[in-house]
């Protein structure tokens, strides 16, 4: 979180991965293949148009300050 990141890589090969912060950067986009172990998910305070399709398992969304389009 904080840290400017203008992208994240391919998380799918993180399988045990439940908790993801990646707030307050310049994303424009998620990876499209969250891990499905994924359960909580800060994205907010980004440049998000669209969010990936993302997994079952997940429980918390926060995604606030985006510039997400409907």
């Amino acid at each position: 979180s904080n840290n400017q990141l203008a992208y994240l890589p391919d998380l799918s090969r993180f399988t045990k991965l439940q908790i993801l912060y990646c707030w307050g950067n310049q994303l424009t986009s998620l990876p499209p293949n969250l891990p499905n172990s994924l359960q909580t998910l800060y994205c907010s305070n980004n440049k998000l148009i669209s969010l990936p399709n993302l997994p079952n398992s997940l429980h918390k969304l926060w995604c606030q300050d985006n510039q997400l389009i409907v």
